[in-house]
């Protein structure tokens, strides 16, 4: 029988969560470091925007989610859900094929309660450093911060579960492509900066976006407040979505 371990998970949305259930499935002593006030991870909407659209300056102030507000799924409720947690046999009040946002983070919410997952989580806890204790040892000493205040503790394993939409994935745009900002008031956003008061009246709106499920759902919602045509640029890469709205010359 492998020895039980104590084992911190950084980050507590969907990946955080599953892990943290297995590992607790199997016995392991389980500590979950996460940053802000509730689970979730991408899911959970902050309809705040960064002072920095694009991302570029170390130095914003960084919200962690980049959904918008309109956001569904690209998958189906059928496959959104766990092999022993189903999404299709909840009941909710919307019954759409693809959940909207609100609802996957009610599922994962009822998914941890009922695991008993809320327990091992540490809400404003940000992990600040990870380093291994010695060359020969194989435990970690995991830094955290919470109100200020820093600890360290000591782990026999750590799981980074902290995603990669917090960064956005810049684009290479051809400058035929690109917008003139005569005006000044020419824009550029990307996910959580996508909203129906910042797209209503702009013309000239581009979108970096596959013409998939992800970018049909974002022009459908840009049509609603706006009948402005929207141009799909191509050769982008995939996940990155921006959008250019230049106010009329």
């Amino acid at each position: 029988m492998a020895p039980l371990l104590k084992v911190a998970v950084i980050g507590a949305g969907i990946s955080g969560l599953t892990t943290a259930h297995a590992l607790k499935g199997e016995g392991h002593q389980v500590v979950v470091y996460e940053k802000s006030d509730q689970l979730g991870g991408t899911w959970a909407y902050n309809p705040q925007v960064e002072s920095d659209p694009l991302g570029l300056d170390p130095n914003r102030d960084i919200v962690h989610s980049s959904l918008y507000h309109s956001l569904c799924t690209n998958l189906p409720r059928q496959l959104m859900g766990l092999l022993d947690y189903p999404f299709a046999s909840r009941k909710y009040d919307d019954s759409r094929t693809f959940p909207h946002h609100k609802e996957v983070l009610e599922f994962l919410n009822e998914f941890a309660g009922d695991f008993g997952l809320l327990e091992l989580i540490r809400f404003n806890t940000e992990v600040v450093r990870v380093e291994q204790v010695d060359l020969r040892s194989d435990q970690w000493i995991v830094g955290s911060k919470t109100n200020k205040l820093t600890s360290d503790e000591i782990f026999d394993a750590v799981v980074v579960c902290i995603g990669h939409h917090t960064q956005p994935r810049l684009a290479d745009i051809p400058a035929s492509m690109q917008i003139d900002h005569v005006d000044g008031n020419g824009e550029v956003t990307f996910g959580e900066g996508v909203s129906s008061d910042r797209l209503r009246g702009r013309r000239d709106l581009r979108m970096s976006a596959l013409p998939d499920e992800n970018g049909g759902q974002l022009e459908k919602n840009i049509r609603m407040v706006n009948d402005r045509p929207v141009i799909f640029i191509e050769k982008i890469i995939r996940a990155t979505v921006f959008f250019f709205g230049a106010s009329p010359r």
